[in-house]
């Protein structure tokens, strides 16, 4: 019973994760506002269905139907029809999402959620009221002819999406990243805010024009756009686009490029950046455009009432002496000299000595594991193979000497930095014991 218990911990603990990543949210986004909406029709449903029930169950013990019981019993019949439609409105809406997915059994579960019930309710009402057995059976045909209705709206309803979906793949933009090419239009980021260039260079290789909509950083479910809009920036059929200046900060993982066709069809690549370079696309798909900008407004405000709570908290801030102090701190310890231990290239003094703790190394790569296996993300993602040799080799003890090192910035010590700092001092503590 324990090992049954811990399953389906784990699989909530998972099924908790998912929910919490970004691309299951974009999926789900208007998913979850028509299925909260069919709900909340179905539970009045149900409600007014048994309310009607209700009031012919008194009658019949009274053994009397008056003009008060035909009104209430009206009454509540037309709700449920109301609340029947709203719950039918809400899970076409909800199937077509859903259709363009594939998933076809979502609409048959919605269905079968809809029609069992009715059918259940009328069969006790043809049990339990004798006399009304021929208005019963009236609504049995009736429910019946809806059901099949339904069915065929359902089954013409997902072909035609199919049918859209596949001159969409047809039509599908491909994008791929590519070093050089003959054919190369260049695109200099405007406005664009933090302290580490990069360049992306990616090719049309679809027989379609495509759009570039703009470009992301992506932390966790929190997203920001880097510089200002592209404005519909065209890249021709077989063509090249190189974008420049694209400044992220230090420690950032993940970039998204949002794209469309020449119709309304929204498009994203997850690009991930290793060792201070964009490595390589790591998946791409359908983007909703509507929770993109969602997100992006959610997370500015999420950041401004962090910054303004910080404010109150904190009441001095890093003067510019201070910052240029950190500045010089970072160039101190730039890894010049290093040399391959483990896969790993770890700091040597000029002497080839290596200022690089080994023992705490393996303890924070064991760390960066545990963290990566429980946000179910790549290791590098928490930190790359530079930046836990920085954290074991200068042993930071505090926000300012953490963000000091090179190659580490507020970001990542938002993230893990007291986590990570935590483990550092208490190895500290513990070597000193020792």
């Amino acid at each position: 019973m324990i090992k049954g218990f811990e399953k389906i911990k784990k699989k909530f603990s998972l099924w908790k994760k998912r929910k919490e990543d970004f691309f299951v949210r974009m999926e789900n986004y208007k998913i979850s506002f028509f299925t909260s909406c069919g709900i909340f029709s179905y539970i009045m449903m149900l409600v007014c269905a048994l309310a009607v029930m209700t009031v012919f169950a008194i009658s019949e013990i009274k053994n009397e139907f008056n003009t008060a019981s035909i009104i209430i019993a009206s009454i509540f019949i037309v709700l449920t029809l109301i609340a029947m439609i709203s719950y039918v409105v809400s899970i076409f809406l909800k199937n077509s999402l859903q259709f363009k997915l594939g998933k076809l059994s979502s609409g048959l579960i919605s269905f079968a959620i809809l029609v069992v019930p009715i059918y259940f309710v009328l069969l006790l009402c043809y049990i339990n009221i004798p006399q009304g057995r021929e208005i019963i059976v009236s609504l049995f045909t009736a429910v019946t002819t809806f059901s099949a209705t339904i069915l065929t709206i359902m089954g013409v309803h997902y072909t035609l999406v199919q049918q859209r979906n596949e001159r969409i793949d047809k039509n599908n933009l491909i994008f791929e990243l590519y070093d050089n090419s003959d054919k190369e239009s260049e695109y200099k980021v405007k406005s664009a805010l933090g302290d580490m260039k990069l360049n992306l260079k990616i090719k049309n290789i679809s027989n379609n024009f495509g759009y570039i909509i703009g470009l992301f950083k992506l932390c966790g479910c929190d997203i920001y756009q880097i510089g200002d809009d592209f404005s519909y920036l065209a890249i021709q059929p077989n063509h090249c686009l190189s974008i420049t200046d694209i400044q992220v900060n230090t420690g950032d993982d993940q970039l998204i490029l949002v794209y469309k066709d020449i119709g309304e069809n929204y498009y994203y690549l997850l690009i991930s950046i290793y060792e201070n370079k964009i490595c390589n696309i790591e998946r791409f798909g359908k983007c909703d455009i509507e929770f993109l900008y969602n997100q992006i407004i959610e997370t500015n405000e999420t950041e401004k009432a962090v910054s303004s709570e910080n404010k109150k908290e904190k009441v001095s801030k890093i003067d510019i002496c201070q910052e240029e102090d950190i500045n010089k701190r970072k160039e101190e310890t730039k890894p010049n000299n290093t040399e391959n231990v483990d896969g790993f290239e770890v700091v040597v003094s000029v002497d080839g000595e290596i200022k690089t703790d080994i023992k705490l190394l393996n303890i924070l790569k064991k760390e960066r594991l545990r963290l990566a296996k429980e946000k179910r993300i790549k290791a590098y993602m928490i930190f790359n193979n530079q930046q836990l040799v920085a954290l074991a080799t200068y042993k930071p003890k505090d926000e300012n000497s953490f963000i000091s090192i090179y190659g580490l910035g507020q970001k990542k010590y938002d993230f893990y930095g007291e986590l990570f700092i935590h483990i550092i001092i208490s190895y500290e503590e513990l070597k000193g014991a020792a």
